[in-house]
């Protein structure tokens, strides 16, 4: 709560907010509400805090008709919200932002989040999904003799039925030949 808005109560205000309890304990919230007092609001500490009051406060219709008339205090508190809102940017964690544009081929933060975590779930090693992120180069011989492992795997029976029934195993060593047969080589 800014400064200005603090307005001290009179000891006849608080004698009459305490009465109705009795015994003079009132939980704080119904005091509050009896002396129509909002709480102070903390100041968000990350983006996500942030977003999360940006989104309490547009479906506020009385800070929203501030807001839209230009009140002040109501596009201050926007300006700051929305400026610690877009502070952070977590590629693991992306927004839920509709549409996302990207740049040569890459995929949204979206797809790149999920694919981690499919990878994670069958068991790849964050060291090798992040060779994969950040594009490591294979050599020739590598890309060639993972070829011809996929190749006689494709031809087994029972590694195709195992394959094909989500066995994580034979996920994992396809999605691994994949990763190497489709890397950057200087062939």
């Amino acid at each position: 709560m800014a400064d200005d808005d603090f307005v001290p109560l009179t000891v006849e205000q608080i004698t009459a907010a305490l009465a109705p309890g009795g015994d003079g304990k009132v939980p704080p919230a119904d005091l509050a509400a009896m002396l129509a007092v909002k709480p102070p609001v903390v100041a968000p500490a990350t983006a996500a805090e942030a977003q999360a009051r940006l989104d309490v406060l547009t479906k506020d219709r009385e800070w929203s008709a501030k807001f839209l008339a230009g009140d002040p205090k109501a596009l201050k508190d926007f300006r700051e919200l929305t400026a610690k809102a877009s502070e952070e940017h977590d590629a693991t964690n992306p927004s839920d932002a509709p549409f996302q544009t990207t740049a040569n081929g890459e995929l949204p933060p979206r797809a790149v989040a999920s694919w981690i975590g499919g990878m994670r779930e069958l068991g790849v090693p964050d060291g090798a999904i992040t060779e994969v992120l950040e594009g490591k180069q294979f050599t020739a011989e590598q890309v060639a003799t993972a070829e011809h492992w996929k190749a006689r795997q494709l031809r087994d029976p029972l590694f195709c039925a195992a394959y094909l029934a989500g066995d994580v195993q034979a996920m994992r060593e396809i999605l691994v030949a994949n990763a190497i047969i489709t890397s950057a080589v200087g062939r």
